[in-house]
Protein backbone atom coordinates (compact mmCIF):
# COMPACT_ATOMS: atom_id res chain seq x y z
CA UNK A 1 0.00 0.00 0.00
CA UNK A 2 1.24 3.53 -0.89
CA UNK A 3 1.06 6.21 1.97
CA UNK A 4 0.76 9.46 1.06
CA UNK A 5 3.17 11.44 3.20
CA UNK A 6 2.57 15.15 4.16
CA UNK A 7 5.21 17.84 4.15
CA UNK A 8 5.49 20.13 7.27
CA UNK A 9 4.24 22.47 4.88
CA UNK A 10 1.31 20.59 3.86
CA UNK A 11 0.57 20.17 7.74
CA UNK A 12 0.83 23.79 8.51
CA UNK A 13 -1.32 25.04 5.59
CA UNK A 14 -4.18 22.28 6.21
CA UNK A 15 -3.80 22.68 10.32
CA UNK A 16 -4.64 26.53 9.52
CA UNK A 17 -7.35 25.85 7.17
CA UNK A 18 -9.08 23.60 9.78
CA UNK A 19 -8.55 25.24 12.84
CA UNK A 20 -10.39 28.01 10.87
CA UNK A 21 -13.24 26.19 10.12
CA UNK A 22 -13.02 24.44 6.81
CA UNK A 23 -13.87 20.75 6.83
CA UNK A 24 -11.91 18.34 5.59
CA UNK A 25 -13.96 17.87 2.62
CA UNK A 26 -13.64 21.71 1.69
CA UNK A 27 -9.97 22.19 2.49
CA UNK A 28 -9.57 18.74 -0.26
CA UNK A 29 -11.10 20.50 -2.59
CA UNK A 30 -9.66 24.20 -1.98
CA UNK A 31 -6.12 22.97 -2.08
CA UNK A 32 -7.34 21.14 -5.72
CA UNK A 33 -8.75 24.16 -6.58
CA UNK A 34 -5.95 26.46 -6.08
CA UNK A 35 -3.67 24.01 -7.92
CA UNK A 36 -1.85 22.91 -4.73
CA UNK A 37 -0.90 19.40 -4.22
CA UNK A 38 -3.98 16.67 -4.11
CA UNK A 39 -4.53 15.64 -0.67
CA UNK A 40 -7.73 13.71 0.10
CA UNK A 41 -9.84 14.09 2.78
CA UNK A 42 -9.26 10.96 4.23
CA UNK A 43 -5.60 11.78 4.60
CA UNK A 44 -6.27 14.79 6.52
CA UNK A 45 -8.72 12.81 9.07
CA UNK A 46 -5.67 10.77 9.29
CA UNK A 47 -3.41 13.37 9.73
CA UNK A 48 -6.23 14.68 12.97
CA UNK A 49 -6.43 11.23 14.24
CA UNK A 50 -2.53 10.97 14.87
CA UNK A 51 -2.39 14.52 16.06
CA UNK A 52 -4.94 13.49 18.51
CA UNK A 53 -3.00 10.75 19.50
CA UNK A 54 0.13 12.91 19.67
CA UNK A 55 -1.61 14.86 22.54
CA UNK A 56 -2.44 17.83 19.47
CA UNK A 57 -5.78 19.80 19.75
CA UNK A 58 -6.96 19.56 16.10
CA UNK A 59 -9.36 16.76 17.13
CA UNK A 60 -11.32 20.21 18.83
CA UNK A 61 -11.92 21.89 15.82
CA UNK A 62 -14.14 18.57 14.29
CA UNK A 63 -17.57 19.48 13.36
CA UNK A 64 -18.50 15.56 14.04
CA UNK A 65 -16.28 14.31 17.12
CA UNK A 66 -13.89 12.53 14.80
CA UNK A 67 -16.13 9.17 15.36
CA UNK A 68 -14.47 5.82 14.50
CA UNK A 69 -15.67 3.89 11.30
CA UNK A 70 -16.78 0.68 11.61
CA UNK A 71 -15.31 -1.87 8.83
CA UNK A 72 -18.40 -3.86 7.92
CA UNK A 73 -16.99 -7.38 7.88
CA UNK A 74 -19.21 -9.84 5.50
CA UNK A 75 -18.85 -13.52 6.95
CA UNK A 76 -21.03 -15.12 4.26
CA UNK A 77 -24.33 -16.79 4.42
CA UNK A 78 -25.55 -18.44 7.46
CA UNK A 79 -26.60 -22.32 6.39
CA UNK A 80 -29.26 -23.79 8.66
CA UNK A 81 -29.69 -27.70 9.37
CA UNK A 82 -26.09 -28.05 7.80
CA UNK A 83 -24.14 -31.75 7.62
CA UNK A 84 -20.66 -32.30 7.96
CA UNK A 85 -19.11 -33.94 4.72
CA UNK A 86 -17.74 -36.54 7.20
CA UNK A 87 -21.09 -37.47 7.84
CA UNK A 88 -22.60 -39.01 4.69
CA UNK A 89 -22.80 -42.58 3.92
CA UNK A 90 -20.47 -44.77 2.76
CA UNK A 91 -22.21 -45.81 -1.01
CA UNK A 92 -21.62 -41.79 -1.36
CA UNK A 93 -18.02 -42.05 -1.00
CA UNK A 94 -17.64 -44.46 -3.80
CA UNK A 95 -19.10 -42.73 -6.46
CA UNK A 96 -20.49 -45.98 -7.66
CA UNK A 97 -23.89 -45.57 -8.25
CA UNK A 98 -25.39 -42.54 -10.24
CA UNK A 99 -27.05 -39.58 -9.04
CA UNK A 100 -25.04 -38.87 -6.04
CA UNK A 101 -24.49 -34.88 -6.46
CA UNK A 102 -21.57 -33.06 -4.96
CA UNK A 103 -21.55 -29.52 -5.26
CA UNK A 104 -19.96 -26.64 -4.17
CA UNK A 105 -21.29 -22.46 -3.86
CA UNK A 106 -19.07 -19.47 -5.03
CA UNK A 107 -20.61 -16.01 -3.82
CA UNK A 108 -19.40 -13.21 -6.41
CA UNK A 109 -17.74 -10.38 -4.94
CA UNK A 110 -20.44 -8.15 -4.78
CA UNK A 111 -22.28 -10.05 -2.66
CA UNK A 112 -24.02 -7.09 -0.91
CA UNK A 113 -25.32 -4.97 -4.33
CA UNK A 114 -26.75 -8.36 -6.12
CA UNK A 115 -27.14 -11.62 -4.59
CA UNK A 116 -25.89 -14.36 -7.11
CA UNK A 117 -24.62 -17.34 -6.55
CA UNK A 118 -22.78 -20.05 -9.13
CA UNK A 119 -23.34 -23.69 -8.14
CA UNK A 120 -20.80 -26.37 -9.35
Amino acid sequence: MNKKHLTSTQRYTISVMYQQGYSPEQISGRLKFEGKASVSHETIYKMIRSDKKAGGNLYKHCRHQLKKRKRIVYKGPVITDKISIEQRPAIVNSRGRFGDWEMDTIVDKNHNKVQSNLIT
